[in-house]
C-alpha cells in the first residue's frame, strides 16, 4: 500500500542517518577572563602589565570573573608555592583595582562593594590586613579608602579580637589620621560599637543650634552627611532639610553638590518630592555653570547612582537631567 511504502521509506532514511558518523561537537569557546586567568597562572608572574590586565579582565566579566578567581583560591593546596603566589597576587591586585574603579566614579553608596563578596573571606581578610598590618608598599594615608569596602564585605561584625584592634585605632588621635578614625567609627557603629560616632553626633547637634548662622548651618550639613554615612537616611534627610531651609533663609545659595547629596538622602528616605525638587535646583546650577570644579556632578551620577533609583523613572527627573546636561555635546567628555 502507498501508506506502507511511505513507512518503509522513512525507516530506510532513519537507518541510513543512524549509520552515519555523528557530527563532531564544537568545543565551547574559553571566555576571555578564563583565558587571562589561566595564562597568568601559567606564566612566570613577573609581568606587571599582564597582572593588571588579568585583574581588569576578571572585573570586566563581573560575577563570573570573580567566581573564577574564587575557585582558584579555594583549590590552592599546601606546597603549591608558585601557584599560590600567582593566585594571591592576583587577588590583591583585583581587589585594589575594584576599589580604584569605584573611587573614580565619584559616587559613594551602601553596597558599592557588594560584588567583592564573591571573593570572601579572602577579599575581606586582605583588606583588614591593609588596615591593621599595613605593608610597606601600601600608602598608609590611603587606609581610610579601604574602610567603606570593609563595611560591605562584613555586614556582620568581624572577629571580636579584630573589633578591639579597630577600636584602639579609632581612638588613637596621636598616631592615626582623622579621616581613618572617622571612617573606622562609622564601620564600628555598623558593627554595634556606636559610642565613638555618637560623640561626634552629640557635638555636631550642639554646635548646629537652630541653624541661624553660617557656622551653625555648617554643622547641620555635617549631620546630613554623617547620618547618610551611617545609613540612617530619614535622619539624614531631616538635617539636609534644615540645612537647605536655613541657607535659603540667610539669603545664601545651596551648592549644587549639597543639593545632589540632599536629593540622595531624600530619595532613600522615600521623600520623593523633596528629592526631585533638590535635583531640579541642582540641575539649574549645573546648567548655569555654577558648580565648583572640585565637586563636579556628572551625567553618570544622574544615570547610575543607586541612591536615586526610586526617583529615576519620574518625569521630573528626566527633565532635570536634560536641563543639567543640555549643553553637553555628543562625544564630549562627561562633566
Amino acid at each position: 500500500m502507498h501508506g506502507h511504502r511511505i513507512g518503509l521509506a522513512v525507516l530506510f532514511g532513519l537507518t541510513t542517518a543512524l549509520a552515519q558518523d555523528p557530527p563532531t561537537p564544537v568545543p565551547p569557546q574559553e571566555p576571555e577572563h578564563a583565558k587571562a586567568l589561566r595564562t597568568w597562572i601559567e606564566s612566570d608572574h613577573t609581568d606587571r602589565k599582564q597582572l593588571d590586565a588579568t585583574a581588569a579582565a576578571l572585573l570586566d566579566a563581573k560575577e563570573p570573573g570573580l567566581l573564577a578567581l574564587q575557585r582558584e583560591l579555594v583549590a590552592l593546596k599546601p606546597g603549591e608555592r608558585d601557584r599560590r603566589i600567582a593566585v594571591e597576587t592576583l587577588l590583591s591586585t583585583t581587589v585594589l583595582a575594584a576599589l580604584e574603579r569605584e573611587l573614580a566614579r565619584g559616587m559613594r553608596y551602601a553596597g558599592q562593594y557588594d560584588h567583592l563578596r564573591a571573593l570572601q573571606p579572602h577579599a575581606g581578610n586582605f583588606l583588614l590586613n591593609l588596615v591593621l598590618q599595613t605593608p610597606s608598599w601600601f600608602p598608609s594615608d590611603q587606609r581610610a579608602q579601604v574602610v567603606p569596602a570593609l563595611r560591605d564585605l562584613f555586614p556582620e561584625p568581624p572577629a571580636e579580637a579584630t573589633i578591639r584592634r579597630l577600636v584602639e585605632m579609632a581612638k588613637d588621635e596621636e598616631f592615626e589620621s582623622e579621616d581613618l578614625r572617622e571612617a573606622l567609627s562609622l564601620a564600628l557603629a555598623q558593627w554595634g560599637h556606636r559610642d565613638l560616632v555618637q560623640k561626634r553626633i552629640d557635638t555636631f547637634v550642639e554646635s548646629a543650634g537652630k541653624g541661624k548662622t553660617a557656622d551653625e548651618l555648617h554643622f547641620m550639613r555635617a549631620l546630613g552627611k554623617l547620618n547618610y554615612e551611617l545609613r540612617e537616611y530619614p535622619e539624614a534627610a531631616l538635617w539636609w532639610s534644615r540645612f537647605i531651609d536655613g541657607t535659603v533663609a540667610l539669603g545664601s545659595r545651596v551648592a549644587a553638590i549639597d543639593e545632589y547629596d540632599a536629593a540622595c538622602s531624600f530619595a532613600l528616605a522615600e521623600r520623593t518630592d523633596d528629592s526631585l525638587a533638590a535635583l531640579e535646583r541642582c540641575a539649574a546650577l549645573i546648567a548655569a555653570g555654577k558648580v565648583d570644579s572640585s565637586a563636579a556632578i556628572t551625567r553618570e551620577m544622574f544615570e547610575q547612582d543607586p541612591d536615586l533609583k526610586s526617583v529615576r523613572a519620574h518625569e521630573r527627573f528626566a527633565k532635570a537631567q536634560a536641563m543639567a546636561f543640555a549643553k553637553q555635546k555628543d562625544g564630549e567628555a562627561k562633566r
